[in-house]
Order: structure tokens, then C-alpha cells, then sequence
């Protein structure tokens, strides 16, 4: 059978919501489990927010080597096609996730929706060593979650964790589906007057526009339409030691993955799209990921204008997302063990 899943972002979703409670590893002393506030939650639409200028690439990316761009374009999971549920689970074991699994639905006729704004300064503080303070940190996200011919009534004011663990939202009866996904993570620190510091994840699963990406039904293929843009950007929005910016603020890592002629095949053990294009940017290259078949391994070129990396794509056993919480708290982490206990 066709398998109908959630966004093909769905997976690097849940790589970012669900490793927030994981601390970091501070050399020098050890943390002390430290009792998890309350979040303040507001509701809001389920419309998007984010503006094209969070969602398009600044002028200040990390420069990658030709080595460091094919690891990324092997890493990314959302050129995968690989059988992921029509929902997505996330963990509930960590701060973020009972958040965001939280959260109450409602029903829009052939859709379902939510929107929220919450304060995650206590998820925040679990990231940073002790003697470093977490400033006001906030979540946002917007979610759709849409099927032609299918009631979500019943999941009026149900909880998106709730969702997730659903049956009834496979869409199974439906001819097309519309999703779309945005998340904005804001976390800050402050160390006295010696450091000011905001990091800023900026996640888009929707077309140009704003607008849900579409995908259509045909036989035993699911055909996504042209355009759906699956952006990722990591700012270091602020970064300043004793008053003084640092050569990071500004900096950023980019992906973006844009849909070209793009199937899905039936069957539930595919890898690969059975057809189309994803036109690819990693920080300062770009080019084509190119699917032939659904079981052959798509071929990509990119390209920083000076070097070009060809190849195609492996069964890697274990993916990774760059712009996870947990790798960017890995940053922050080195980043801010150097001023808080070397004074650099």
C-alpha cells in the first residue's frame, strides 16, 4: 500500500524537539539535577509566522570544505525516503517534547491544526553549565496537518502528543494531503556583564509563500508538488564577551531542500523518492540531488563556485541532524565553557 506520512521533515523534527533534556557535559564540575518549571503556554493559530527574511540565508555562513559538504548532504535526512510513520513521534521524556506534546488541537474541517508560543528559559538553563544563567528562551510552533476526505473532529482538543500516537490519522481514504511545520527556538545566556548570548533555530516545512506544501494521490504514488521548501537555520543572532561582538556573531549555518517533480512510491521498505529532484543548498554550496528509482541511490552535484562534489547517496546506519538541539547545545557548550571558566 501507498504509505501516506507526515512531512518529509518529519524525522529532523523530531531530532530537534526531543534531545533538549539531554545536558551537556561539563568538564570541570559536574551539574546537579535541577527541577523542571512550569512552561507558560500560549495559544495561538495555526497559521505561519515566520517571515521570508528568518527563513532566507544571511550573509554570514560558515564556509564548508568540500569534505564537510558531502558529509552533510550524506547526513541529511530529509532526502531520505524511508518509510517514516504518517505522524511523528516525539519522545516524552524531555523537557521540550512534554511541551510540545501538550499542546491542544483543533479541527479546521479537513484539517487539523495548532499554534503555540512557550517559555522554555528552564529547558534552556538544563543546556548551559551552572555558572552560566539562562536568559527568557521561547518556542514557537505552527502546525497543519491536512487530508481531503477525512474528519479530524474527534481530535478536537486532544493534545499533538495524543496525535502522534494515533491511528486515526493515517489519512488512509484521502486523495490529497497538505502539510506544514514551522518552529522558531530562541535560546539566550548571560554571565554577568562577561557574556551576552542568543542562539536562534529558525524550521520551515512550507512553500515560499507560507502555504502548506501539497502532495497528491495517483495510483500507487504520492506526487509532491513543486516548491515545498524544507529550510533549517542556526544563528548565532547574538554573541558578545565583555561588551565586545565576537567574530561568531552573525554566523549561521543554512540547509535548504527545495521539491522538484518529486514521487514517492508505494511499499514500505523504499529509501529513495522514486523520482524528481531536491535542489540543495548547504551553507555556501549548492546543486541537484537527483532520484531515478526507488530503489537506487540518488546521485547529487554540488557545488561553492570554485569546487564541485559529486556522488550519490549511501545507506548511512545512522543519521544525524546538524541543526538539532543537541548539536547546537553542543556548541553553545564549548562556546560558553571557554568564557565562563577561561575568561576568554
Amino acid at each position: 500500500p501507498l504509505r501516506l506520512r507526515f512531512p518529509l521533515y518529519g524525522q529532523s523534527v523530531i531530532t530537534t524537539l526531543s534531545t533538549c533534556g539531554k545536558k551537556l557535559q561539563v568538564e570541570e564540575e559536574q551539574e546537579e539535577e535541577q527541577e523542571e518549571e512550569s512552561a507558560k503556554l500560549t495559544l495561538l493559530s495555526p497559521d505561519s509566522f515566520l517571515t521570508r527574511a528568518e527563513l532566507a540565508k544571511g550573509s554570514k555562513v560558515n564556509a564548508m570544505t568540500k569534505a564537510e559538504a558531502e558529509a552533510t548532504i550524506k547526513n541529511e535526512k530529509d532526502l531520505y525516503d524511508d518509510g517514516r510513520p504518517s505522524t511523528v513521534q516525539i519522545k516524552s521524556d524531555d523537557c521540550i517534547s512534554r511541551i510540545v506534546n501538550s499542546i491542544p488541537l483543533k479541527s479546521y474541517d479537513s484539517y487539523i491544526g495548532m499554534g503555540a508560543e512557550a517559555d522554555i528559559t528552564a529547558c534552556a538553563q538544563q543546556l548551559f553549565p551552572s555558572n552560566i544563567t539562562a536568559a527568557p528562551s521561547t518556542l514557537r510552533i505552527a502546525f497543519q496537518w491536512g487530508c481531503d476526505n477525512q474528519d479530524f473532529s474527534s481530535f478536537d482538543g486532544k493534545t499533538y502528543g495524543e496525535l502522534a500516537q494515533s491511528e486515526d490519522a493515517v489519512c488512509t481514504s484521502s486523495t490529497k494531503i497538505d502539510t506544514l511545520l514551522q518552529i522558531k527556538i530562541t535560546l539566550a545566556a548571560t554571565a554577568g556583564t562577561k557574556l551576552n548570548y542568543e542562539k536562534q533555530l529558525f524550521i520551515g516545512h512550507a512553500t515560499a509563500e507560507g502555504q502548506p506544501c501539497a502532495s497528491s494521490i495517483d495510483g500507487s504514488e504520492l506526487k509532491h508538488a513543486d516548491g515545498c521548501l524544507f529550510t533549517n537555520r542556526d544563528l548565532t543572532s547574538i554573541y558578545k564577551v565583555n561588551g565586545t561582538s565576537h567574530p561568531d556573531e552573525g554566523a549561521e549555518d543554512f540547509t535548504q531542500l527545495e521539491t522538484s517533480s518529486l514521487v514517492s512510491a508505494s511499499g514500505s521498505d523504499n529509501v529513495w523518492f522514486k523520482s524528481g529532484t531536491m535542489k540543495a543548498t548547504f551553507n555556501n554550496w549548492t546543486g541537484d540531488v537527483t532520484y531515478t528509482n526507488a530503489d537506487t541511490a540518488p546521485t547529487y552535484s554540488i557545488t561553492n563556485g570554485t569546487e564541485t562534489a559529486t556522488g550519490s547517496l549511501g545507506l548511512t546506519k545512522s543519521l544525524t541532524s546538524h541543526r538539532s538541539i543537541k548539536n547546537l547545545a553542543k556548541a553553545i557548550g564549548t562556546r560558553l565553557k571557554a568564557v565562563a571558566y577561561k575568561g576568554q
